[in-house]
């Protein structure tokens, strides 16, 4: 075996994308060139890897170098929530994955990156189980960093939404109803508009800035991602109250990447409501699982303790996403 590593260019973009939804073992849309070049060469300066053995694509690297902290960095991917290396299925093998962690080292001490980061979606997301990676990261010097996250297995949930609700969420679900909500899906662009507005409003309280602009969150739903893009709005008379944008990971996760409510309604419990629907849509979409994300902060050094609460309200189930770095 000779492990190979050549850098993406434009024209590998059909044989990556193909690789990755394809033959991944743990692909999924955010490692694809087609969700990422919705800023590639804009935010970030792309150094993707392609990992061969002979003319036989067997792992990709989806990267862009960065300044960490005064280092050289390969950041995997800066522009994504998840990342790292993309094994393909039938490369699932002792002998592969360590030539390709063994490979990986040389390329990174001859192009002078003295540090690497690499965010593995947990297997949720995934077709296959990419625990072999997580392993040899660990074995070959990584550190590790966790963040908590909460799902929802729809094998394992009562039919009756409510039923699976704590009390107290049950009783908040109930006193939501008396505001006469409605829930809906948004695609006009004034509706997404009033959605970005309702999400800037959220992010206010933290002082921050959504992680996407509106362009491209526009981008991302109109252009790159039309059926795997979904925002949904709660109203209260012409009012959009609450929000969420959801990405699907083809039928495994129907996974909400933003939830959003205007301050001045939390305690009309219009998160409730939101929560209920959306929960409510996967099913009925027919995917696995309706996964919530991560309630933490500051790489899962910090947890956002009534979050996490709160999510647990819907009878959630806890899981790991998991970040390895290593200094050359």
């Amino acid at each position: 075996m000779n492990i190979q590593i050549k850098k993406y260019n434009f024209e590998d973009k059909s044989k990556w994308d193909e690789f990755v939804m394809q033959d991944g073992l743990n692909g999924t849309f955010m490692h694809t060139m087609n969700f990422l070049s919705y800023h590639i060469d804009d935010k970030y300066k792309d150094s993707s890897l392609m990992f061969y053995n002979g003319n036989e694509l067997v792992a990709v690297l989806p990267g862009n170098i960065s300044n960490e902290e005064g280092q050289n960095a390969l950041l995997s991917h800066g522009g994504a929530t998840f990342g790292g290396l993309v094994l393909g299925s039938q490369f699932k093998s002792i002998k592969y994955v360590k030539a390709i962690f063994e490979e990986l080292d040389v390329y990174l001490k001859d192009n002078k990156i003295t540090f690497i980061k690499m965010k593995f979606p947990h297997e949720i997301y995934c077709d296959g189980n990419p625990s072999i990676l997580e392993y040899f990261s660990f074995l070959y010097g990584y550190e590790e960093s966790s963040e908590i996250g909460y799902y929802i297995d729809f094998k394992e949930y009562d039919e009756d939404i409510v039923a699976n609700f704590t009390g107290s969420k049950r009783r908040d679900y109930k006193y939501s109803l008396k505001n006469t909500p409605v829930f809906k899906e948004l695609d006009t662009d004034d509706e997404i508009k009033d959605f970005y507005e309702v999400l800037c409003d959220n992010y206010g309280k933290f002082h921050k800035n959504p992680v996407h602009s509106f362009d491209e969150v526009m981008k991302l739903k109109k252009e790159l991602m039309p059926d795997d893009c979904k925002i949904y709005g709660v109203y209260i008379g012409d009012l959009m109250v609450a929000g969420g944008m959801v990405y699907f990971y083809k039928k495994h996760a129907f996974h909400t990447q933003y939830l959003a409510a205007r301050q001045e309604y939390i305690g009309k419990f219009v998160n409730n409501f939101l929560y209920y629907n959306l929960i409510e849509e996967a099913r009925r979409l027919g995917f696995e699982r309706l996964a919530f994300g991560t309630s933490t902060f500051d790489g899962g050094r910090v947890l956002n303790e009534s979050l996490a609460q709160f999510k647990e309200g819907f009878g959630t189930t806890e899981f790991v996403n998991r970040t390895y770095t290593k200094k050359m």
